[in-house]
């Protein structure tokens, strides 16, 4: 080794004596006049690293605070929300405009609109559960009810709204938006959802006998064991939707885009899927899943009434066009 090399680590340590030489007793008399130089270790955490934590925790505590004092304030908004649309259709109702019984056809239109607007811009701010009590609020009134209820629900914002198990019989929430929506074990029975959204919503054994769900968006819903028998979703689209064991039987399936669907175990005895589009799905990477279905006396995708070995060896090709012209009556109303 080298006189240099050997040398080089000594530069440094010269360097730092030269620095404490002039500043070590200026610091040791700092020291004594401030009491620090009898300070422990645990001493100078205490004096640094406290204060520090106390500050961060007191900051989070605040944040905290101000989190639960917001979410608070929400909760407070939407309940004066609900309220305040309440009163109103309370009162539209007990004055009996809102039914139209003592009024020209013309005011009563009007009343409607307005009783319409106001709906739609409650549930605009509200949260599922909240959504579900307007909904069943205007059910038991009448209001949504049939083929002309006395007020429209299409575009009306339920997404994400908490249906399980609503009773909702020959309810009209065509086109509607319930994506997201849990309607687990609903009752809609005769209901009409046609054009509605409902895209990854929860219908798992819901109750669709005789429900027309025309133009329907079910893309990913969860259709697990629903009865939809003698149902009509005539161009409805199902495509990754979820019907295992579901009954389907005499349904209205014409020109449904089944593909990536899962239709395992479901019965399809009668249903109807003349231009029905089943196969391969590349947005969703998967192919319809036909596994032990019910075929008996069910219309192909061609056309041809189902063998024993069902309508797999019926399908039509995925690039033929669908014939979407069927009019209202050949689609179930």
């Amino acid at each position: 080794m080298s006189v240099e090399t050997a040398s080089r680590p000594r530069r440094p340590l010269r360097f730092v004596s030269w620095i404490w030489s002039g500043w070590g007793p200026r610091l040791r008399r700092f020291g004594r006049w401030t009491g620090f130089h009898e300070k422990s270790l645990l001493d100078y955490i205490q004096i640094i690293v406290l204060p520090f934590f106390l500050i961060l925790g007191g900051q989070l505590v605040s944040q905290a605070v101000n989190a639960s004092a917001r979410a608070q304030a929400l909760e407070d908004a939407q309940e004066q929300r609900l309220q305040e649309y309440l009163n109103q259709m309370a009162s539209l109702a007990l004055d009996r405009e809102l039914l139209g019984t003592e009024i020209s056809q013309a005011q009563a239109t009007v009343i409607r609109e307005v009783a319409r607007a106001q709906t739609l811009t409650a549930l605009a701010g509200m949260d599922g559960p909240r959504k579900r009590f307007v909904v069943t609020f205007l059910y038991e009134l009448g209001l949504i009810n049939g083929n002309d209820p006395l007020i429209r629900m299409n575009t009306s914002d339920l997404t994400e709204a908490d249906l399980v198990g609503a009773e909702l019989f020959a309810s009209n929430l065509s086109g509607a938006r319930l994506a997201t929506a849990d309607l687990e074990n609903a009752r809609l029975t005769s209901a009409l959802l046609n054009d509605a959204e409902l895209s990854n919503a929860n219908l798992r054994h819901a109750l669709l006998v005789d429900t027309r769900l025309n133009g329907a968006d079910l893309r990913l819903a969860n259709l697990i064991g629903i009865d939809a028998s003698n149902a009509s979703m005539f161009s409805a689209d199902l495509r990754g939707a979820k019907l295992t064991e579901a009954n389907l039987s005499r349904a209205n399936l014409r020109s449904v885009d089944l593909r990536g669907a899962d239709l395992s175990n479901t019965d399809l005895t009668g249903a109807d899927l003349t231009g029905a589009l089943i196969g391969a799905d590349s947005t969703l990477d998967s192919y319809t899943k036909l596994d032990d279905v019910t075929w008996a006396g069910t219309t192909c995708p061609d056309g041809t009434v189902a063998n024993d070995e069902g309508c797999e060896a019926h399908l039509i090709p995925i690039e033929t066009p669908v014939d979407t012209t069927e009019n209202a009556a050949g689609a179930g109303g």
